[in-house]
C-alpha cells in the first residue's frame, strides 16, 4: 500500500469532505462542519467555506494522502495552520460564525466552536505555533506538521479525541487539558471529550 502525501488542492475538496463526513457523522464535530446536514446544499455550503478558507488564510496547509494501490484514492486528508509568528489579537477576536437553517443547530454549533476557540486561545495565545485540525489523518499527516514545526522551531497542538490520543502521544504530544462538553451544552451530542495536547518546540 504505497502512500504519499501531498498538498491539496480545491479539486480535492468533495473528497476531503466525504472523509469528514464518514469519519465524524453523528459527531458533533460532524455536524459542525455540515450544519445543514450532508446533503447537496449542505455539501456545497461546506465546500464555498472550505475554499474560502483557502483563498483567504495564509496560515492553512491542507494535505492529502492517496493510495497508488488504489488508483491514487485519497485515503486521508489533514489540516495544519502554520503561525511562524503570533497569531494576531484581531483573528482571536473574529471568533466562529455558523451559518445555518436551523436555529437549534446552529446555536449548539456555535456553543460548541466556542470552547473549542477558548481553550485554543488559553493554550496558544499569541504565541507562533502550529495547529492541526483533526480530519480523520493518520500517522504520515501528523509527522508532516511536527516536522514542520521542527523546522520552524515552534510548538505544535492539536485536539485529541481517545480514538486519536495515542498517536499523537506516539508523537511527541503531551496533554496540557482534558475538556468534557455534556448534554448542558450541546444537548444530544454531549458528552463530547478531547484532549488538548502540545508537542514543545524543539530547538533550531
Amino acid at each position: 500500500m504505497p502512500l504519499t502525501i501531498s498538498p491539496a488542492n480545491p479539486t480535492d475538496l468533495t473528497r476531503i469532505l466525504e472523509i469528514q463526513h464518514l469519519v465524524f457523522s453523528g459527531k458533533a464535530f460532524g455536524t459542525v462542519l455540515f450544519p445543514d446536514g450532508y446533503t447537496p446544499s449542505g455539501i456545497a455550503a461546506a465546500k464555498t467555506l472550505a475554499l474560502s478558507q483557502m483563498n483567504t488564510d495564509a496560515s492553512i496547509r491542507r494535505l492529502k494522502v492517496t493510495d497508488s494501490d488504489m488508483d491514487n484514492e485519497m485515503v486521508g486528508a489533514a489540516q495544519w495552520n502554520i503561525y511562524p509568528e503570533t497569531r494576531p489579537d484581531e483573528e482571536w477576536k473574529k471568533g466562529v460564525k455558523i451559518e445555518c437553517k436551523d436555529e437549534n443547530i446552529r446555536e449548539m454549533s456555535m456553543k460548541f466552536m466556542g470552547v473549542i476557540e477558548e481553550k485554543r486561545r488559553k493554550w496558544i495565545g499569541g504565541e507562533a505555533h502550529c495547529s492541526h485540525q483533526r480530519r480523520g489523518a493518520g500517522e504520515m499527516l501528523v509527522r508532516w506538521g511536527c516536522e514542520e514545526a521542527d523546522k520552524l522551531g515552534l510548538p505544535a497542538y492539536v485536539e485529541a479525541s481517545a480514538a486519536g490520543h495515542r498517536l499523537y502521544e506516539s508523537c511527541g504530544f503531551e496533554d496540557r487539558e482534558k475538556v468534557v462538553m455534556g448534554k448542558d451544552l450541546i444537548g444530544e451530542y454531549g458528552p463530547f471529550e478531547y484532549t488538548f495536547m502540545q508537542r514543545p518546540a524543539k530547538g533550531l
